[in-house]
């Protein structure tokens, strides 16, 4: 521990006599600033690898807990990169003479994996800032030092996705009653790294109690929770949202459950597998379906429109064999038949549209889409493997829930060593050395300060805070 009080003291005084030499030298207040930033990550840098080798002692000198491991090399070198930068550090390597295992135990305790070349903590800032920018981004903006976007998708695709399917160990909750949920759905579009013309359809589905107004012309949904990612059954999706909707609502209390989506056969699905579900259209996707129709017939957009509304289904494709008669080129053609298709696929949701008219607050899936997939993962060209597409779509679904992605990023299991705690008694006593070896540096910095030439200039700003300092250390 002296040493590492040592080393930290060393670091931070080269700091302090490094600001006074800007002042001398009269650097710029930008260049002052990313002087001292630096000075402060090394600084950080120093104080965490003696912590770390810190830790190794105190493994060493835990014998108890260390049984069956013996010394196999000290001094043991290693590198790794911290978000301070590189950090150096030593550590005693060991060998289990019943198992026949090599470790580094100090490692195990810091959550440091054999041949890791950044610390958990980088690797949770990196997996947290891909979310929001490409790999390669990520790589340069976090910590000090940059990495490869290599490195970030390693990062990711260590993460364990796993979602429980329920709450057993959990503190019980009182479930919430309501008469009605809504459930709204849809899927982004984006293109596969392997083949261009393959698509990957990343789903998201989300549950709410409805909405409220939160300002002039804004709403927000009551009580959101999302899900999505990439799955080959849809089954799967829907049990998770099955236990999300059992575990923090009362099931009885429920009479109804409105499930709106396009015509995709994963969410007629859903509708289906939710108990008391009522399939209800995404008028989005009716009225992209409609305009193209009618291709730029106003007249003949507003008739269809207000028969499907009215769910006046013979009166509908009446005007769909209008919309058709007057077809000048196959692709109008083509868009009147996709649209009849569609609406007849979807009739029976048209129909539930009618009947609940009061009750259906709209669906806003599309917009979801948009700002949880699509702004990261398919609004500029880019292509994904499934798995990167699975794990990008799941963390964007955390970070809408509120989740902290990189709280989730950070090793969840205990490491396999346990955790390395100094008694009180013997922490007073370290603090009390420390503050001996502070004052005692203090007063050779004291002495260094009192040779500097800006202190023994005229009574300005600067020199009175220094002086100031000067004779508080000297104190």
């Amino acid at each position: 521990m002296e040493e590492f009080i040592r080393r930290v003291m060393d670091a931070f005084l080269q700091g302090v006599e490094d600001v006074v030499a800007a002042l001398c030298k009269g650097m710029s207040a930008p260049e002052a600033e990313m002087m001292i930033k630096e000075r402060c990550d090394n600084l950080a840098a120093v104080m965490y690898s003696e912590y770390l080798e810190e830790v190794d002692r105190q493994v060493r000198k835990d014998l108890e807990n260390r049984k069956g491991w013996v010394v196999n090399k000290r001094r043991d070198s290693r590198s790794i990169l911290s978000i301070m930068g590189n950090v150096e550090y030593e550590r005693t390597y060991y060998h289990n003479e019943g198992t026949g295992e090599y470790r580094h135990l100090s490692d195990d305790v810091c959550g440091i994996t054999p041949h890791a070349r950044i610390t958990p903590l980088f690797r949770a800032n990196l997996v947290e800032n891909s979310c929001d920018m490409s790999y390669g981004k990520a790589g340069e903006l976090t910590g000090r030092c940059a990495v490869s976007d290599q490195t970030v998708m390693n990062s990711l695709k260590k993460l364990k996705l796993d979602l429980p399917t329920s709450n057993d160990g959990a503190p019980a909750q009182e479930k919430r009653k309501v008469k009605k949920l809504y459930i709204e759905a849809d899927e982004d579009h984006l293109s596969g790294n392997r083949n261009k013309r393959m698509r990957l359809e990343p789903k998201l589905v989300y549950v709410h109690e409805g909405r409220k107004r939160v300002g002039r012309g804004r709403t927000e949904l009551v009580h959101a929770k999302y899900f999505g990612g990439m799955y080959k059954d849809p089954e799967e999706l829907w049990w998770e949202v099955y236990w999300y909707i059992e575990q923090t609502y009362d099931i009885d209390s429920i009479e109804i459950i409105f499930v709106t989506g396009d015509g995709a056969n994963w969410i007629t699905f859903g509708a289906e597998f939710m108990v008391n579900g009522v399939r209800l259209p995404d008028l989005f996707h009716l009225r992209k379906y409609i305009v193209a129709a009618c291709h730029g017939d106003k007249k003949l957009m507003s008739k269809l429109w207000k028969a499907v509304d009215s769910a006046e289904r013979s009166k509908t494709f009446e005007i769909l064999d209008e919309a058709g008669s007057t077809t000048v080129t196959k692709g109008q053609a083509k868009s009147v038949e996709r649209c009849r298709t569609y609406i007849s696929n979807m009739w029976g949701a048209i129909e539930n549209r009618r009947r609940y008219y009061q009750e259906v607050v709209g669906c806003s899936a599309e917009g979801h889409v948009s700002h949880i997939y699509s702004d990261r993962m398919s609004s500029r060209p880019m292509s994904w493997s499934e798995e990167g597409a699975n794990i990008m779509a799941k963390l964007r679904v955390k970070k809408a829930n509120g989740e902290s992605v990189s709280a989730y990023a950070l090793p969840s299991t205990a490491p396999r060593f346990g955790s390395i705690k100094i008694d009180q008694g013997k922490a007073q006593q370290l603090c009390s050395e420390a503050k001996a070896m502070v004052r005692t540096s203090g007063k050779c910095l004291c002495n260094q300060l009192g040779n500097v030439p800006v202190l023994k200039g005229n009574a300005s700003f600067t020199v009175r805070v220094f002086r100031e300092l000067r004779d508080s250390i000297a104190i």
